[in-house]
């Protein structure tokens, strides 16, 4: 952390996070749809934040964070998640499309709703029952991920502080058609998947008093 003011700082970070989704299992348990789930995405994290200081006790602060995708493992009921013939889970651009590599069909990587994406499979592939029979599901999150993030510390004692963080993704990691019913062959929606967390963690500053008195100094 860097004093600009005697009230405001930036701070730089190089994080190591774990995000995802967990589902415990459910009343579906005894059929064939997936009931437990759980999503792992590692990133190595770098925010940038600036930080205002009222009375030297309490901090908000508002900022960007850039994060890698460094590993990932979604999990149906504890098995690798495999889409399209065994295609399992990866690293790619997120998006759904065409099953076919013909180069004349339209660029659906863009599309977000799923009547338009319905209108467009079924004008371009004459004779398909089901969009899925065109389109494929993704089976890719995007590596990068740029949050948006506020924080409010707290000082406990002298450098000691306790804050709490909440980030959410700016861009979707990944698309996906969603089916409401196992058994259903046309998806309700294409989702958007994004990082949603909230974090609480103790953090020590150190130096923290002498670099404002630097700063004190410097203006003098």
């Amino acid at each position: 952390m860097v004093p600009l003011t005697s009230w405001m700082d930036v701070g730089l970070e190089v994080l190591f996070s774990q995000k995802g989704a967990f589902k415990r299992d459910s009343i579906t348990y005894n059929s064939t749809y997936p009931h437990a789930y759980n999503l792992k995405l590692n990133y190595v994290e770098i925010p940038l934040m600036l930080y205002i200081t009222d009375k030297n006790i309490v901090s908000a602060g508002v900022g960007v964070s850039y994060g890698r995708l460094v590993g990932l493992a979604e999990l149906d009921d504890g098995q690798p998640s495999t889409y399209d013939d065994g295609v399992t889970i990866g690293t790619g651009d997120g998006r759904l499309h065409w099953r076919s590599d013909d180069p004349n069909l339209p660029d659906i990587s863009s599309i977000d709703d799923i009547n338009e994406l319905n209108r467009i499979a079924y004008e371009n592939c004459p004779g398909i029952t089901y969009v899925s029979e065109a389109v494929a599901n993704s089976t890719t999150y995007r590596p990068d991920d740029w949050n948006i993030c506020a924080d409010l510390r707290f000082r406990i004692w002298k450098g000691l502080h306790l804050e709490a963080r909440y980030q959410y993704s700016l861009r979707p990691l990944r698309y996906r058609m969603y089916y409401s019913d196992p058994n259903q062959t046309i998806p309700n929606q294409i989702r958007k998947q994004y990082n949603n967390a909230i974090t609480v963690r103790l953090v020590y500053i150190f130096n923290e008093h002498r670099s404002k008195a630097n700063l004190e100094a410097t203006k003098k």
